[in-house]
């Protein structure tokens, strides 16, 4: 089978196949009436005889399709910002960590994921931030000066101080032997 011999049939069931957005078929909104494929019978004829005063009104049917594409674009905007993970706003002074560049073709399984800290130096328009390395704790031999957005930071956490060290070693007791805590 060629596809020119099924083209007609093809075009014909994507205009008359129901459409969520619009609650009717693409025919419907162009015509007025949902057209069919086959030859009319004797029956149809008659039918569509009795049935000559047939208003199709389009511009009814267009107006509900409208206001049915604006609801469901409503719908569609409130489930999207549902889910839609807001931007993180950082004022002057916040200390950051900027996402690492990946280099193709180097391995970066174990590399840190963020390099930094830095801090914000200033906050730009549309949600851009000029950071610049700490005073005093230079990264690089220049001085690094970058403009981001909140997709390639995160805020610095510094890790927990805990007054006394723990290690493996001292966690366990003295008559175990060197693999303490395996069975």
């Amino acid at each position: 089978m060629c596809w020119d011999d099924v083209l007609f049939e093809a075009e014909y069931h994507l205009n008359n196949s129901f459409n969520r957005s619009i609650d009717n078929s693409p025919a419907v909104l162009l015509f007025g009436v949902k057209q069919r494929l086959h030859p009319k019978s004797d029956i149809e004829r008659f039918l569509e005889g009795i049935n000559t005063n047939v208003d199709r009104n389009l511009e009814k049917i267009r107006n509900e399709a409208e206001e049915k594409i604006k609801q469901l674009q409503k719908y569609n905007k409130l489930k999207y910002d549902e889910k839609c993970k807001r931007n993180t706003v950082y004022q002057e002074g916040d200390l950051v960590v900027i996402r690492a560049v990946k280099v193709p073709g180097e391995n970066s399984k174990l590399k840190a994921k963020y390099r930094g800290p830095y801090q914000i130096r200033g906050v730009l328009d549309n949600n851009r931030y000029i950071v610049s390395d700490l005073d005093g704790y230079q990264m690089t031999s220049t001085h690094f000066d970058g403009t981001f957005g909140p997709l390639n930071l995160r805020l610095y956490r510094q890790a927990v101080n805990r007054e006394e060290p723990v290690s493996f070693a001292s966690s366990c007791s003295s008559d175990e032997s060197d693999f303490c805590g395996f069975p």
